[in-house]
């Protein structure tokens, strides 16, 4: 009896392993891994969204080849930069510390002063302050709020970017944030304003330009 317990034991483990082999095995099959980078992994369901549906079968595979690649090579350079860091990586951690509590600290004292313009200071106080210190909002270059990418020449699918990149769809600019890795430079967040000269160092094309007419078409 004893012997039978023991076989009987031995089959519900190779029964439970053999049960577990198959859910990792239909896991993979259903979600396969892309990229393995050291400690990181990369699933097919973790960029399935992104391709865009417009692309025959054999710009998908030349899309995900080229998105996988760009993913592995950008945490391998992560990868290396922490093993390389020694003895600046104790600084380093004390900076991005330091850049969080900054952070935490700016955001409660915005909520802070929001909280106390919205319950004492009106509208018209503010038109009424403007109005008489006009002077003092005089501003000694220009300022501009610019949205922009910008993509090599053998990039796959450009109509795909610049349909992506005019849309007013939320949906649309989060799939043009996703696919950012494919653009040479960008800048998605067109309600930060910054210096006209700024907008020219990142568009170079801006210097040929006549100032006076680049900022009647942006509307300003």
């Amino acid at each position: 009896m004893k012997s039978i317990r023991l076989i009987a034991l031995f089959f519900v483990v190779i029964l439970s392993l053999n049960a577990c082999s198959y859910f990792t095995l239909k896991k993979e099959r259903d979600n396969p891994i892309l990229a393995k980078v050291y400690q990181e992994t990369l699933y097919f369901n973790d960029i399935q969204t992104i391709i865009p549906k417009s692309l025959s079968k054999e710009d998908s595979l030349v899309f995900l080849n080229n998105y996988v690649n760009n993913w592995a090579r950008q945490r391998l350079l992560l990868y290396k930069a922490k093993q390389n860091l020694n003895e600046q990586k104790l600084a380093f951690d004390k900076q991005v510390e330091q850049y969080k509590e900054d952070l935490f600290i700016n955001k409660y004292k915005e909520a802070v002063i929001k909280q106390y313009l919205d319950t004492v200071v009106t509208q018209s106080d503010i038109e009424e302050f403007y109005k008489k210190n006009q002077d003092n909002f005089k501003l000694n270059e220009t300022l501009v709020q610019i949205k922009y990418i910008q993509f090599s020449n053998n990039v796959l699918n450009p109509n795909e970017f610049i349909r992506l990149f005019k849309s007013h769809s939320k949906k649309d600019l989060n799939k043009l944030d996703d696919l950012h890795l494919q653009l040479k430079s960008a800048s998605l967040n067109d309600s930060l304003w910054i210096r006209y000269s700024d907008a020219i160092d990142k568009i170079p094309f801006l210097k040929n330009e006549n100032p006076a007419l680049v900022l009647k078409k942006m509307n300003i």
